[in-house]
């Protein structure tokens, strides 16, 4: 879907928790937390802030990761599929070493027209989220039995023009449901929000993180559509 459109369909049967009657059916999205971390701490224009893995493997770095199933409830056609969608709001800053400051910020690949506009809320990446873990970015099949995963783990560097960087990323994750049907659009069965952050500042000889913490709230059912007017892509997100 276009960025900045919204779909206008919606579920004509409730969807609840449990063993009562839905379409589709699906249990919570189970989320697994990663940590905060500084990669290269010593090294003064080499280091990096961001989420990595909690507990072992260390590699591939999959950092705060989330899964679910979803089944097209039976009786309502066969078929059926479904994904995630992430918004994310950036709002990390920095201290440089020149005494001023810079905010996080999104921009389009034409940075060198100064009119070409900021922003720092947007789509994170593909609508649907593509950044998952082994499967392929396509639709999942609303079986019940498929495990449809996603991951994040993102980051920043740390460069050496600053003295200290507060990174602060929340984001907010829907799970969607498209339903059996040629013009069938996708609705939204669950949301959660996560977020990550930390406190990184250069004493002379090393990287010091402070105050870093990554959190996820439980998921909600039937949440409102996403909506959003930009996309967000790392390769763009600057400080300025």
């Amino acid at each position: 879907m276009p960025a900045g459109s919204s779909p206008t369909a919606s579920l004509d049967v409730p969807f609840s928790a449990g063993t009562s009657t839905a379409l589709p059916t699906a249990p919570d999205v189970s989320i697994v937390d990663g940590v905060v971390q500084i990669a290269n701490p010593t090294s003064r224009g080499g280091a990096t802030i961001g989420v990595v893995n909690a507990s072992p493997p260390p590699s591939p770095v999959s950092g705060i990761y989330w899964s679910d199933t979803v089944k097209t409830l039976d009786g309502y056609g066969t078929g059926g599929g479904w994904d995630y969608i992430q918004i994310v709001t950036l709002g990390s800053s920095r201290t440089l070493t020149s005494g001023g400051t810079q905010t996080e910020q999104c921009g389009t690949d034409d940075q060198s027209n100064p009119d070409h506009g900021w922003w720092t809320r947007g789509l994170d990446s593909t609508y649907p989220y593509e950044p998952l873990l082994d499967n392929p970015p396509d639709v999942f099949a609303a079986d019940g039995i498929f495990v449809g995963k996603a991951n994040d783990h993102p980051s920043f560097d740390l460069t050496s023009d600053a003295t200290s960087y507060t990174a602060r990323q929340d984001f907010e994750v829907w799970e969607m449901y498209l339903p059996p049907g040629d013009r069938s659009q996708f609705v939204p069965l669950q949301k959660f929000t996560w977020s990550w952050g930390g406190t990184a500042t250069w004493d002379g000889s090393e990287w010091l993180l402070t105050g870093e913490s990554q959190t996820h709230t439980d998921p909600t059912r039937l949440p409102s559509f996403p909506d959003w007017t930009y996309p967000v892509r790392a390769s763009y997100v600057v400080f300025r």
